[in-house]
């Protein structure tokens, strides 16, 4: 565990240490997790755990069966897949999972810092990182809030602290990221309050936490985070919702609350017709280079697309923002590129179209992400639409995911496990 929560299987025989419990979940459903501070010896005589001071220490063993109990592919293909496709159900059970006080406990913490003039700061890496991003444009416009998203990475460098009072959300499916743990642990010593949204709520980071929200999604095999990035966008709507209403605002400055249900359902729509998705990596599994576009909200959904046909396909892809592509990257433009546009018809809608024109006046082909389909695309991506335009990047990431599935399969790459990544990056 060095020191920071991992978990070793307990039984006869043999003791197997490893810092997430998908390691060894095939040979034991027992597991000690590891106390901050503490380390463990393994020998002949088998397992004992001691305190940094020398002194020894008991340890409870924990059943995880009941947990993992679906940790399995089944039917499908590859786990990539059958968590893509456990979104619809997994974005109503987000925020519902046990842990240190939960969605009621952490909304307080929050709402006080609104209430008192502070920003709150959002931490996470890579996926969770995109989801930091979501959640500023999320927690302004429904709760009111200050967030300020910074890169887990980059909190040791960065000119100021989070200030004593303040709060410091962290995001993180496996909750033992070193670098997201190292920020929670540079907030707690700054004074500041952290609250923690993870998947495993036994983990390092929820164990340096205030309170814990867990995503509840069930385990993620898949490198690529897909369900619990969903997960985290669901509980930080969650989230703005108690904050806002507990304030009268029957949901905040955004409006209504977050419903999971209608984006459940709109989720399972994508979900029901793979074949135009298909075809699409059919036509991109030779391509060099894909850009990504989004406004507002949807930029983090961008970002979050390219990064997952980064992971999957080998495919160089770039998120950006549907305004920058003309300050500098047009001029990597050619018939060669596809752009996708991530369109939905919301306020971003016109000026996206807009852009996309001049995008292809350059010969780019432009993939269309929308609820309308428009003539500036050479491929439709057709999303239910959204009466809650909030809800709109939970649903639209789904086809992006799929779209990076399908072409992993084209480009004969492994969608489970990609080339020098792993699944928790333990290590700085």
């Amino acid at each position: 565990g060095g020191g920071g929560g991992g978990a070793a299987a307990a039984g006869e025989e043999p003791y197997l240490p490893s810092s997430d419990v998908m390691g060894f979940i095939e040979q034991t459903d027992d597991a000690v997790y590891v106390d901050n501070g503490h380390f463990v010896t393994i020998d002949r005589s088998g397992m004992r755990a001691y305190s940094f001071d020398g002194s020894e220490s008991s340890y409870a063993v924990t059943k995880v069966s009941r947990e993992f109990a679906d940790a399995y592919k089944g039917d499908y293909a590859h786990y990539t897949l059958k968590e893509i496709s456990e979104q619809p159900d997994t974005v109503v059970r987000a925020g519902t999972g046990g842990g240190g006080g939960g969605m009621a406990e952490a909304a307080a913490l929050l709402r006080a810092c609104r209430d008192g003039g502070r920003s709150v700061y959002v931490t996470g890496s890579g996926t969770s990182y995109n989801a930091a991003l979501v959640a500023r444009h999320v927690l302004s416009k429904r709760a009111g809030l200050r967030a300020e998203p910074v890169m887990s990475s980059e909190m040791p460098h960065w000119p100021e602290p989070v200030p004593d009072g303040s709060v410091l959300l962290a995001l993180s499916q496996s909750g033992e990221s070193a670098d997201v743990i190292e920020a929670a642990e540079m907030a707690r010593r700054a004074g500041a309050s952290v609250v923690s949204i993870v998947n495993l709520t036994a983990s390092s980071l929820a164990q340096e936490s205030s309170v814990v929200v867990g995503m509840n999604c069930g385990p993620e095999i898949g490198v690529a985070a897909t369900k619990s990035f969903t997960s985290q966008l669901a509980v930080i709507h969650g989230l703005a919702d108690e904050i806002g209403g507990a304030g009268g605002g029957g949901g905040g400055a955004g409006g209504g609350r977050f419903d999971a249900a209608a984006a459940a359902a709109a989720i399972s729509g994508v979900l029901s017709d793979h074949a135009r998705i298909r075809e699409l990596a059919a036509r991109l599994k030779d391509v060099s280079d894909i850009y990504v576009l989004g406004r507002g909200v949807h930029y983090p959904i961008a970002a979050e697309a390219a990064l997952k046909i980064k992971e999957l396909t080998y495919i160089h892809a770039e998120g950006m923002a549907g305004g920058e592509l003309k300050h500098g990257p047009l001029a990597l433009i050619d018939s060669s590129v596809y752009v996708i546009v991530i369109n939905p018809g919301d306020s971003t809608f016109d000026d996206m179209v807009m852009g996309a024109r001049e995008i292809k006046a350059r010969g780019a082909r432009i993939v269309g992400v929308s609820d309308s389909d428009s003539d500036v695309y050479d491929h439709w991506v057709r999303i239910p639409r959204m009466a809650d335009e909030s809800a709109y990047p939970v649903v639209e990431i789904i086809p992006l995911q799929l779209l990076a599935y399908y072409l992993a399969l084209e480009r004969d790459t492994d969608p489970d496990h990609p080339r020098n990544l792993a699944k928790s990056v333990t290590v700085k």
